[in-house]
């Protein structure tokens, strides 16, 4: 009996501190914003802790670095009593297990349509209130508004009333608005663009290094935390300087761009196992949607653009996927190798003898 009581403790997670996870897309200014959102909108008072992730390229279970599943290591972690998955979701089955982990109290705020909520129910069906839930706005899996502006929408009493007084408001909510439109490709709000290209470099600079770790909110060098200390520690003065030096830092990013493209890209007609035309390039991850942007104009017959922005160790090339939009063949070529992501804008990971291949044919 001692036995079954420790297990049903350990599951539920049982401690004296009962703890908010906050889970977001790794590597990503919306993810990072909408986790800084998130551990604002839960006040200083909470103990908040975070773990950056990606979309699991297997089509599994969602993993953290070692491939340990983040069910269990949440479990060994122990204590969480509130998850919020924000600009990110994980497969039906495990958001089944978080939900019941926490008693329902669980949040999913994703734009990235990687999951259908049909199959989520299906999964869920028999717990209680999961229908009611999966059914609610504390559950979106698609969306044309950002992570961001999703949190900030939904939360928005609670963010603001936990940044320092001296913010405007208004400022406030241009700032999340510059990051869903930056992240949904609105081209019309150029100061958008200016300011990730200011601040996205040095916010993310250590989030691959934290992929899949629990880290406290306050207390790491996370993209979260980065962006959570900006608002809480000058951020009329940093938002101001980030406008002020992005447009020149554009530009001297547009040159890196159209030489890289003149060196590297190479283009393809289509073949077996490409449906269209396509183009070929090594590309720094940084750079792949403005490098993307640029082929569209440059590379008129071609449809589909594969960036290879990962080789690693490993059997599997991390490849970045681009389409021309309104097409959906980024994403429709991802999915093929168990990726995702949106319609034009997608990723995968790609098995470096078939990516060599892809590479070499029609050329």
């Amino acid at each position: 009996m001692l036995f079954l009581i420790l297990i049903f403790v350990r599951w539920k997670g049982f401690s004296l501190t009962k703890k908010t996870l906050v889970i977001y897309h790794n590597s990503c200014m919306d993810g990072s914003v909408s986790a800084a959102l998130s551990v604002l909108a839960e006040g200083v008072s909470s103990d908040v802790y975070t773990m950056s992730l990606n979309y699991p390229h297997d089509g599994g279970d969602c993993v953290d670095a070692f491939g340990v599943n983040i069910v269990d290591k949440i479990v060994d972690f122990g204590g969480v009593s509130k998850i919020m998955l924000v600009d990110f979701s994980i497969p039906p089955s495990q958001v089944a297990e978080l939900f019941s982990m926490v008693g329902g109290d669980i949040y999913i705020f994703d734009h990235h349509d990687a999951y259908k909520r049909e199959d989520v129910l299906e999964c869920g069906v028999l717990l209680d209130g999961f229908k009611e839930w999966v059914e609610s706005e504390r559950c979106v899996f698609k969306s044309n508004w950002s992570g961001s502006k999703l949190v900030f929408d939904y939360f928005r009493r609670e963010v603001l009333s936990n940044v320092p007084f001296d913010i405007n408001p208004f400022e406030f909510e241009r700032f999340v608005q510059m990051i869903n439109d930056r992240d949904t490709w609105v081209r019309k709000n150029k100061e958008a663009f200016s300011f990730h290209e200011a601040v996205s470099g040095d916010v993310l600079q250590d989030e691959r290094a934290l992929l899949g770790e629990i880290v406290r909110a306050d207390e790491s060098s996370s993209g979260c935390f980065k962006i959570t200390e900006k608002i809480k520690n000058g951020f009329n003065d940093w938002f101001k300087r980030s406008l002020d030096i992005g447009d020149a830092l554009v530009l001297y990013r547009d040159d890196i761009i159209v030489n890289l493209v003149k060196l590297f890209a190479v283009v393809h007609d289509k073949n077996d196992l490409v449906p269209c035309g396509y183009v070929t390039m090594d590309c720094p991850r940084s750079l792949v949607d403005e490098t993307s942007e640029y082929m569209r104009s440059v590379f008129p017959q071609s449809s589909l653009f594969l960036f290879l922005v990962e080789k690693g160790g490993s059997d599997y090339m991390a490849v970045s996927v681009r389409s021309r939009n309104g097409t959906s063949l980024a994403r429709n070529f991802a999915r093929r190798f168990n990726g995702g992501g949106h319609p034009d804008a997608a990723g995968c990971y790609i098995e470096r003898s078939v990516y060599e291949c892809i590479t070499k044919l029609a050329m």
